[in-house]
């Protein structure tokens, strides 16, 4: 029998010998050698002694006696007793699962800090990151010194400590000598143990300033850098010399190792505090996983036969378990404290490739982070995010993943400097990221952005403010973009567009005002898209086929007075069809649809006409758009259509050429009729999709809104419909959405002259050689907008950052529930809060963050509440009410009780509870609600940007 199979057995006995004598306190005791006896909370002439050797002698496992210490029950009623005080106030001892007075108490020679948490550091102290990696080889020392290094040129002061001590050489990523060394870690720790209490030390001994970098001095920053030791002859006997095991168990303030960086805390003030760990099972790696540090980064190597390591840590990190996790606070702060990255990546080259790699790690990890560690929690103690969601200081998403690609050219570098130079050359900016998360998101400490010692022009400054009224005089829409000029302007080109573009892509979802018909006015201008696609870096080959490539409107807003009352004349006809006869009938027009449009529009075209490729059967009767609702019940037609389609396709591929028929408007301008609305998306998905295993040079591009994908489009297959893959997702970053506020404004001289007096003008703003009609681009670049936006606005919402920092506090608050925040609605808010400020007010900045806020809960607010009437009215209506309207009639603050609402809704609008909560579920999933479940209530909450409209308002 091995020693855990033995172990198990012990805790097995312990908890059934509990659960017979529930007023007693049974202990199962493992010493060091891991043999094995049971403690029993009586005095020891007690029966239950007696009954303890007995359940002993009964247990049928061959082996298990072989583990029995000499004393295999001992009583331990006495309060002196070592062992009692050990379980009732030791950290060695925990609960045993299935009985109240069941307990387990061991110790080990070693490697205890992986089962014991360290508590946080003291008053005062700085943020500690501990960078760990489970094995060797994944670049752990080399993404602490780069992340160190991009902190130090922000501005931070920063201590980066090596703790990898069996494997040392941290200060050589600085380029330090061995004799520029006097002592290090290990120095510090032996002599604290040599020496105890009276023991102190001169930082300045033990500490390594990095002054090599201009722009770490010119941004105010700091690198200190504490080694492991100097590597002499003695080091390996100075190491040997330590016991690890001993300074593990030294936990809290006085530990050996908190003291040892007291000492440098208290002689400088840092920002952070740096680790580099040790790898595997070792006391430092355990130390730092389990308490030491407020975030551990986790390294591994993103091969696919690495991850298996993932799960070994998580099962092995004391504080992971469920009996250190008790509240939905410490979830979250659990979920905040993990950082994953992936190291040395072989990225696919292709766009979409890349992201279903990506995405497949993100599951990864999300499964393993549920599997072993979410899942044991109390139940609504957390919810477990969605593998696509994204990290942030409220909302922590423990697997959003960094990755960092394989650069080949690392191995010939030494200097942290230098890596990170061959890193941004070569377009990498996964160490950038890395740093960007930590700082921003991880430990909410985002850069601070020094102000311009230059008072702008007070007239230019005016004129932005009039540039920024003129954003948008009502909320438009992406229709407007209906040429060349427009485009250029007001169109935003991004690197996600890559996907967009590739021909695979069948669907196009987004929330309403996510962009989707601004993309769809640019599908229809191919030299605009074959500009586009060049500076989304599509490929070649890709390019070769847009550019053969035929695009034609299969449905628009253009169609609508014709499709509302072909649709109720159609309905009218085939209401009484069964439901698999309509789905062939409702294909059968949109086929017929299909024809008609190719037929009007390549009247004369070489693909009808020229005598090359494949002949095209006759038609008995030429079909119009007005023919499709009648057409759609020939059967006669209909075959000759259906052969007639695969004929063109032939000529197509003959041709060397590829039609894409484009569908937008389908939510508002097909029909008002839900159901009907409902047949007819999925008719026209599943003829598309048809299309498909025939290899066709017909393609489709489809824009649907999120909530009609979900909810409306039913097929027995949808889920082959891949995102990445089939469908993709107009998402929109805070980065992009600020950029597309910029390219709005580029427009205006005065914001170009506001920009040039912040020294934040580029030559890259004006319009690149070969891509004119793109207009000018602002760049991908977070440090340069969030310039932009101190420049707009201030750093803060207010005096002081307790009002929240400007560029991130704008996204949040215009997000729905699912996090998700739309270009109109902060086009609109910059808009609004101008109108309201006029030029008169200006100061330094030409917005006041006062008039951003009162803009928000005013009138941004009532016009997204607006959009969403317009879009979920009728689907939100029960019993002749717009529920939303009624949330107001429960509470006016929020957040509330959910079961509260759901009670008060059955009252108000006479409706069944299992209405209401059906309609309460589509409101979350379309980010109007976010459900805040956890044991003790369950609470919900409506963002922002629409609780305002709603005449609500909330605590805090």
């Amino acid at each position: 029998m091995r020693a855990n199979e033995a172990w198990g057995k012990l805790e097995e006995l312990v908890v059934k010998l509990a659960g017979a004598h529930p007023q007693i306190l049974f202990t199962a005791i493992i010493d060091t050698y891991g043999r094995c006896s049971i403690g029993v909370g009586v005095k020891e002439n007690d029966p239950v002694i007696d009954a303890a050797n007995s359940a002993l002698d009964q247990v049928q496992a061959p082996g298990f006696a072989d583990w029995l210490a000499p004393n295999r029950v001992i009583a331990t009623e006495a309060q002196k007793n070592k062992i009692l005080k050990l379980v009732i106030e030791g950290p060695e001892a925990r609960k045993l699962k299935g009985a109240p007075r069941a307990m387990r108490l061991s110790r080990l020679l070693n490697n205890e800090s992986w089962r014991l948490t360290q508590p946080p550091g003291g008053q005062g102290w700085p943020k500690v990151v501990a960078f760990y990696s489970f094995k060797g080889g994944v670049g752990r020392s080399t993404a602490a010194a780069i992340s160190a290094l991009l902190m130090a040129r922000e501005g931070r002061r920063v201590l980066l400590v090596d703790l990898d001590l069996e494997a040392p050489g941290l200060e050589g990523y600085f380029g330090f000598t061995q004799e520029q060394l006097e002592g290090g870690m290990v120095d510090l720790l032996l002599a604290k143990a040599a020496i105890g209490d009276s023991w102190s030390f001169d930082p300045l001994e033990h500490r390594l300033a990095y002054a090599d970098d201009p722009e770490v001095s010119s941004k105010g920053g700091l690198l200190h850098i504490v080694p492991a030791g100097r590597l002499d002859r003695s080091y390996p006997e100075r190491l040997g010399r330590l016991a690890l095991a001993d300074i593990a168990r030294s936990r809290g303030p006085d530990g050996a190792l908190r003291s040892a960086l007291q000492g440098f805390i208290d002689a400088e003030s840092y920002d952070l505090v740096m680790v580099d760990s040790r790898t595997g099972f070792s006391e430092i790696g355990g130390m730092a996983l389990n308490g030491l540090a407020d975030l551990n980064v986790l390294m591994f190597k993103a091969a696919a036969s690495e991850r298996r390591y993932v799960e070994v840590v998580l099962d092995q990190m004391a504080r992971l378990s469920a009996d250190e996790v008790k509240s939905a606070k410490d979830a979250n702060e659990l979920a905040q404290s993990l950082l994953f990255v992936f190291s040395m990546a072989q990225l696919p080259t292709r766009q979409a490739e890349a992201e279903e790699f990506d995405l497949e790690l993100r599951e990864h990890i999300s499964h393993q982070l549920w599997e072993r560690v979410f899942k044991d929690l109390p139940q609504g103690v957390w919810v477990q995010p969605s593998p696509r969601d994204e990290d942030t200081p409220d909302a922590p998403v423990p697997h959003d993943i960094v990755l960092i690609p394989y650069l080949r050219d690392f191995p010939a570098l030494s200097r942290a400097h230098d890596m990170l130079y061959n890193a941004t050359q070569m377009g990498v900016k996964g160490y950038e990221q890395l740093a960007r998360r930590i700082l921003d998101v991880k430990l909410a400490m985002p850069v601070v952005h020094p102000a311009s010692s230059t008072q702008p022009d007070p007239s230019v400054v005016g004129d932005v403010v009039t540039a920024l009224t003129a954003l948008t005089s009502e909320v438009q829409a992406e229709v407007d973009l209906g040429d060349l000029g427009a485009l250029r302007e007001r169109f935003l080109p991004r690197a996600s567009h890559r996907e967009l573009l590739n021909p695979e892509i069948l669907i196009i979802q987004g929330p309403k005002g996510s962009g989707k018909s601004a993309l769809f006015m640019a599908f229809k201008h191919r030299e605009f898209l074959a500009q586009l696609a060049r500076h989304a870096q599509v490929s070649p080959d890709q390019q070769q086929r847009l550019s053969q490539t035929t695009l034609l409107i299969g449905f628009d807003e253009g169609m609508s007075g014709w499709a509302q009352n072909a649709m109720r004349a159609l309905f009218k006809r085939i209401s009484k069809l069964p439901k698999g006869d309509l789905h062939e009938v409702l294909r059968a027009f949109w086929r017929t649809l299909l024809c008609a449009v190719l037929l009007s529009k390549l009247s004369g075209e070489p693909l009808l006409t020229s005598p090359e490729g494949p002949p095209l059967p006759p038609l008995s009767r030429t079909p119009t758009v007005e023919d499709a609702p009648t057409l759609c019940l020939d059967t006669e037609v209909q075959s000759e259509l259906i052969a007639w389609v695969g004929a063109l396709g032939d000529r197509a591929k003959f041709q060397g050429k590829e039609l894409w028929l484009l569908y937008d408007g389908l939510d508002a301008h097909l029909t008002t009729d839900i159901e009907r609305r409902s047949a007819l998306l999925s008719a026209l998905v599943d003829l598309w999709w048809g299309f498909r295993p025939k290899r066709m040079p017909l393609r489709a591009r489809i824009f649907l809104r999120d909530d009609l994908w979900e909810n409306e489009v039913r097929l027995v297959d949808k889920a082959k419909l891949l995102l990445h893959t089939h469908r993709a997702q107009v998402q929109w970053s805070s980065e992009d959405l600020y950029r597309i506020l910029i390219k709005r404004l580029l427009n205006s001289e005065s914001f170009e002259t506001l920009l040039r007096s912040n020294n934040l003008w580029r030559d890259t703003l004006k319009p690149q050689p070969g891509l004119e009609l793109l207009g000018r681009v602002p760049p991908d670049d977070a440090e340069w907008l969030k310039s932009v936006i101190l420049a707009l606005v201030g750093e803060y919402m207010g005096a002081t950052k307790k009002k929240g920092v400007t560029y991130n506090w704008l996204i949040t608050h215009l997000s729905d529930a699912r996090g998700q925040a739309r270009p109109r609605m902060l086009l609109a808010l910059f808009s609004i809060a101008a109108k309201a400020q006029g030029t008169d007010e200006t100061g330094r900045a030409p917005l006041s963050p006062e008039k951003l806020r009162l803009a928000l809960r005013g009138e941004v607010s009532k016009i997204a509440v607006e959009e969403l009437r317009e879009e979920f009215g009728a689907e939100w209506t029960l019993n002749g009410h717009w529920v939303p309207d009624k949330f107001k009639e429960h509470e006016t603050l929020w957040p509330v009780n959910y079961a509260g609402l759901v009670r008060s809704l059955v009252k108000h609008l006479e409706a069944d509870k299992s209405e209401v909560t059906e309609l309460l579920r589509k409101m979350e999933t379309s980010g109007l609600l976010e459900r805040r479940s956890a044991k003790a209530h369950d609470r919900v909450q409506v963002p922002d940007i629409y609780l305002y409209g709603l005449g609500l308002t909330r605590k805090g």
